[in-house]
């Protein structure tokens, strides 16, 4: 994060620039995109939930603040598309690319501050989505919206239905433990393996038109994107984890076999865009989050399985993603590597690009080695002040049903509180303010 801090500024208006080379110098636009500010306070967050450093906290809450008084569209409701350097709105439409990840990044603030605000703006986010970019006769949801949110296209894509899922509803069911998040989960993976799983090779598609025809007019429509099909293994195990749900775990298995067998190859490296009916023919190059997703994808099938094999694989997708993305010499992750691990472009920002999934991928290779594969005890930190909720604190991100809390202080100093055993949830005294540290195994 402090590659960030010290090179990513726009001196102007203090935000992160959406566009930086290799070396970090900027080089397209100074326009800003709330969704991805938010993806930005989604790091800080968390880099203060891995370290329990005031400085990230303090990143966190001017980000918040930024985000709640730039991004939102106190009109129509929603967040912006993108903003200028005054704060004012530069490209009012809706997107719910950029509006989901707005909900993202308040979650994981949420979920370290338990910000009363953050939680408003959450809860007002997903009813806007809901009331206006979900088609009511199959539960799915629209991309491109206007600003007043009228539909201006009725395509049916991937991202609006498991980019909820992978990013907020879960980690807002394990911060709250409230069945609405999870049920709305488990409506959008139905949608997901409904509507866009192609029955013919099980591979999950990218793009259908009305009536869920799939696009499949271009060679380019004729590819999937392996970043989302490992997405959807993924947030099938984590299903899987919270509900006990064979269902789940059988998909899950059916698409990581796929995965593992067609797209991840023998350099450690994850393909990125394939053709559907021959795997043979795809991009020779693949972004950052294809990577990083596979590294998690791994550990998750091998949490799984118990299978060996996995945590092998494990290695390699983890040692491709040391070599070819993370950048040695001047910080942060670049934007795209070769198939055989060298340099494709070595951004540090592009509009869709931030500081996000290196962060995330921190976090949970944190929690996933630790808790699963080496089992040592984890620490994460938490704040908790006057504009804190009431809630009990929930501080593990992700569902393990064996995890036990072993420790707990507040301000320094030590609390012996039984957890609620069932849910794994925290009672804080009232008035119990300042720097939490929870240890758990």
């Amino acid at each position: 994060m402090p590659a960030w801090s010290n090179n990513a500024v726009d001196s102007v208006d203090g935000r992160f620039y959406a566009f930086l080379d290799r070396k970090w110098n900027h080089y397209q636009g100074t326009e800003k995109y709330p969704g991805m500010m938010a993806r930005h306070l989604f790091s800080f967050s968390t880099a203060y939930m891995l370290s329990g450093k005031q400085s990230f906290l303090n990143k966190a809450n001017e980000l918040f603040k930024d985000l709640k008084n730039h991004g939102w569209d106190t009109k129509y409701d929603g967040w912006f598309y993108s903003i200028d350097r005054k704060g004012n709105y530069e490209d009012p439409k809706k997107d719910l690319f950029m509006n989901i990840y707005a909900i993202a990044g308040l979650t994981m603030y949420y979920s370290v501050t338990h910000n009363r605000k953050a939680l408003d703006l959450i809860k007002r986010s997903r009813a806007v989505i809901k009331k206006f970019g979900r088609d009511p006769e199959d539960g799915s949801f629209y991309r491109r919206l206007h600003q007043s949110w009228h539909l201006t296209d009725s395509t049916k894509v991937f991202t609006p239905q498991m980019a909820q899922v992978s990013g907020y509803l879960l980690y807002l069911f394990d911060a709250t433990k409230d069945s609405t998040y999870l049920n709305e989960s488990k409506k959008l993976v139905s949608v997901t393996l409904d509507h866009l799983q192609d029955p013919a090779t099980g591979w999950i598609r990218e793009g259908y038109g009305p009536a869920w025809r799939a696009k499949t007019s271009s060679a380019k429509q004729q590819q999937i994107n392996i970043g989302h099909n490992i997405e959807t293994a993924w947030m099938l195990m984590h299903l899987y984890a919270i509900t006990s749900n064979r269902k789940y775990r059988t998909e899950a298995l059916d698409l990581a076999h796929q995965l593992f067998q067609k797209a991840f190859l023998s350099s450690g490296a994850w393909k990125h865009k394939m053709q559907i009916d021959d795997s043979s023919q795809f991009l020779k190059t693949t972004p950052w989050w294809v990577q990083a997703y596979g590294d998690m994808f791994c550990l998750y099938t091998y949490h799984l399985t118990h299978n060996d094999k996995f945590l092998s694989y494990y290695k390699k997708s983890a040692s491709f993603w040391n070599n070819a993305f993370v950048d040695s010499v001047y910080g942060g992750t670049m934007l795209s590597a070769t198939l055989t691990g060298k340099i494709d472009r070595g951004d540090k920002a592009v509009r869709t690009k931030t500081s996000y999934h290196a962060l995330e991928h921190a976090l949970l290779n944190y929690l996933y080695l630790n808790l699963w594969v080496t089992h040592q005890p984890v620490t994460l930190y938490f704040n908790s002040d006057s504009q804190s909720d009431s809630r009990p604190l929930c501080p593990l991100p992700i569902s393990d049903q064996h995890a036990i809390i072993q420790s707990i202080t507040v301000g320094g100093h030590v609390y012996k509180i039984k957890p609620k055993r069932a849910d794994r949830c925290i009672d804080l005294p009232a008035g119990a303010h300042g720097k939490i540290k929870v240890t758990i195994q």
